[in-house]
């Protein structure tokens, strides 16, 4: 059975546009704003074939993302599960590009999109740096960025309740299964990684 929202998502390839953006401050939560982090800072050059499923309100759709990280940038291609390409974001660390559906792009809102994978994926140090660096909450203690001893959890809580909450199958994160709540927004997303490829540097 098709799940709701797979037919909205197939009809938005019908209006394709491209666009670019120079920021890289992304507001993550109310009053939360995220420096997106150079693509070298993620210390691994691969190539990551995933399912997701996002469920947005009463909506669900199931996708896949093939996401390319290394030193020279970030690409991610979204795709319905039977290959029908809905859009591709790209980030060199100064610029941020995409192209696919304006409806789509403006729903899932790329600078969002790359801010979520940062947050969730990267390295917790760098995630921890970005924040503390533009957000004074995180120097008074109202704002705080946690993780578990055993790495399998990820909380930014404000004021002592949930904004983002993270949940790890294993480690390194990126090679197993995120699952990805954002609180205020009202969003869920679950990836399970299929495949990871190691990029040969030029």
């Amino acid at each position: 059975m098709q799940k709701p929202g797979l037919s909205a998502f197939a009809l938005l390839v019908l209006s394709a546009c491209a666009s670019t953006a120079t920021t890289d401050q992304v507001r993550i939560a109310n009053a939360i704003v995220f420096n997106l982090l150079p693509p070298a800072s993620f210390g691994e050059s691969v190539l990551l074939t995933q399912a997701a499923t996002i469920e947005f309100g009463s909506g669900e759709a199931d996708l896949v993302f093939y996401t390319a990280i290394s030193p020279a940038g970030i690409s991610i291609v979204g795709a319905l599960p039977n290959g029908t390409r809905l859009f591709n974001i790209s980030y060199d660390g100064q610029t941020i590009a995409s192209d696919g559906p304006q409806e789509l792009l403006s729903s899932i809102t790329p600078e969002y999109f790359l801010a979520d994978l940062q947050f969730s994926q990267w390295p917790l140090e760098q995630v921890e740096s970005s924040l503390a660096a533009a957000n004074p909450c995180f120097a008074n203690g109202s704002c705080i960025l946690s993780e578990t001893t055993d790495h399998l959890q990820r909380n930014l809580t404000r004021d002592g309740l949930a904004v983002i909450s993270i949940q790890y199958d294993a480690v390194p994160h990126y090679r197993n299964s995120t699952s990805y709540i954002h609180h205020e927004r009202g969003y869920r997303l679950q990836v399970e990684t299929l495949e990871v490829a190691t990029l040969l540097q030029r």
